[in-house]
């Protein structure tokens, strides 16, 4: 397996974390509305306000990968994502963890090669 095809293995698990996050931001919100319909009015736009105020910072990680991945799916960048990676670890919910270990996986593929192995390989 490639550097391509781990990359583009997590920008398909972090478009399935997007698109969960997304749907249960969207049931909390037509949840809050029914609340809000039945008449407990002040728990229904607490309930939509904690919804969106919990979910923008889940979208905010999920989203910055996808973009920085088809960017460098596109241009076939040799960078190395180490940080991006770890912070998809820590912060990309639910499936960050799978997004993050392809990344480190993807950049394996990409690390530059150090002084010492050049020296064993010459010998």
């Amino acid at each position: 397996m490639g550097k391509d095809t781990k990359y583009r293995i997590a920008k398909n698990w972090n478009i399935v974390n997007i698109v969960i996050i997304s749907l249960g931001t969207l049931s909390g919100i037509f949840m809050g509305f029914l609340m809000m319909i039945a008449g407990a009015t002040g728990w229904g736009i607490l309930t939509i306000i904690s919804v969106i105020g919990g979910a923008i910072p889940l979208l905010i990680m999920p989203i910055i990968l996808q973009v920085t991945l088809k960017k460098d799916l596109k241009n076939g960048c040799p960078k190395v994502h180490n940080a991006m990676a770890i912070c998809a670890l820590f912060f990309a919910a639910p499936f960050g963890l799978i997004v993050g270990l392809f990344i480190l996986l993807g950049d394996v593929d990409t690390a530059p090669i150090s002084s010492s192995s050049k020296s064993s390989e010459l010998l």
